[in-house]
């Protein structure tokens, strides 16, 4: 039987539900925004993955003439943290939002796309907010990853009316 990965290894985080630490930003209505601040900065707790080498992270965000950067960093064998990686700086603003590519000692980054250079279980996601001309809300965040799926399920055991790639 012909299994699918039901989640795509896909983990969700709504910011009402962020933990970690906060500076310069809160949760307001189930947002992240803005303190009082120009520039804040949200860092996640570390967040258990399947073991992987290949990062994805994507975010649902409303820049309002403000900015967004989300950045990810990796649990290393020797128990520290890799680097930050930037999947590049986001606004509405015209000519301000700017992808990152580049290659390190720690992984290459492709556009939307981090190559590691060795396997993790364990993540932190960096959220960086700036006002510029407008208040940036930041309402999620997701992490993808390469490796083995989370829950799979008999493709045949679905009806079929569910659509199925």
């Amino acid at each position: 039987m012909a299994k699918i990965d039901l989640f795509y290894r896909t983990l969700p985080f709504e910011a009402k539900d962020f933990k970690g630490e906060f500076d310069g930003v809160k949760i307001e209505n189930g947002v992240l925004v803005l303190d009082g601040a120009e520039k804040g900065t949200f860092v996640s707790e570390p967040i258990t993955v399947t073991k992987c080498d290949r990062l994805l992270v994507s975010w649902n965000a409303k820049t309002n003439g403000g900015t967004c950067e989300t950045f990810i960093s990796y649990k290393k064998a020797d128990g520290s943290y890799s680097e930050w990686f930037s999947f590049g700086i986001w606004s509405s603003k015209k000519g301000v939002s700017a992808s990152r590519s580049g290659k390190s000692e720690g992984g290459k980054m492709d556009s939307d796309t981090l190559d590691i250079t060795e396997k993790t279980t364990c993540v932190k996601v960096k959220v960086e907010l700036e006002k510029r001309d407008g208040e940036p809300e930041f309402k999620a965040f997701y992490v993808t990853n390469n490796g083995k799926p989370r829950f799979e399920i008999d493709r045949d055991s679905l009806p079929a009316e569910v659509p199925v790639m």
